[in-house]
């Protein structure tokens, strides 16, 4: 078992369900057909543009945990804003598989994505503090966590290697529940 933030304190009351947002894993590939590329799909489903970064701290940005990725600071998403994590140079990748350029490409992660399954968790910065050394230290919040597998009750043809990403089926609900994904359908 596992706690996640809750929307909103309800001390005494039912829980009002998880926070979600403002950016979410919306879609991932781990097991792509040999010699593809695996990545990740961030989200912004806020209304407002959300910066990947502590505006307080502008060199402390958000990462995303398992694959050993950082943004570059000064990143912001617009309100809907889609952007893929990959592993490669972004823009090999964009000219192998034809992406356009209005679609933000980041990378190179330092990790692959496990193909027996693993947790996925997109972090922000939270405010730095000093350690009992008088150290800087710098805390990171989950914001949103997937942990995938290739057996059920994930969607199983998204295992193995015939490259069927896991696609998010609603950006606002509860990304770490298996109910929540399906194997893309194109």
């Amino acid at each position: 078992a596992f706690f996640t933030a809750q929307a909103k304190a309800t001390f005494g009351a039912a829980n009002a369900g998880p926070l979600m947002g403002p950016v979410v894993l919306s879609e991932l590939l781990y097991w792509p057909v040999a010699g593809n590329d695996e990545f990740v799909e961030l989200r912004n489903i806020n209304t407002q543009p959300v910066p990947l970064f502590d505006p307080a701290n502008p060199a402390n940005v958000w990462r995303v945990d398992g694959i050993g990725f950082s943004f570059p600071p000064g990143v912001t998403l617009a309100p809907g804003q889609i952007v893929l994590v990959v592993p490669i140079n972004p823009e090999t990748f964009r000219t192998k598989y034809n992406i356009p350029a209005a679609t933000a490409i980041y990378g190179p992660a330092t990790a692959s994505l496990r193909n027996e399954g693993e947790q996925i968790t997109l972090q922000k910065p939270g405010p730095p503090y000093l350690d009992g050394a008088g150290l800087t230290v710098v805390p990171f919040v989950e914001v949103d966590r997937v942990t995938y597998s290739p057996l059920a009750p994930w969607p199983v043809s998204a295992g193995g290697p015939n490259g069927i990403s896991l696609e998010r089926l609603n950006a606002h609900a509860f990304g770490d529940d298996p109910a929540n994904w399906r194997a893309a359908t194109g």
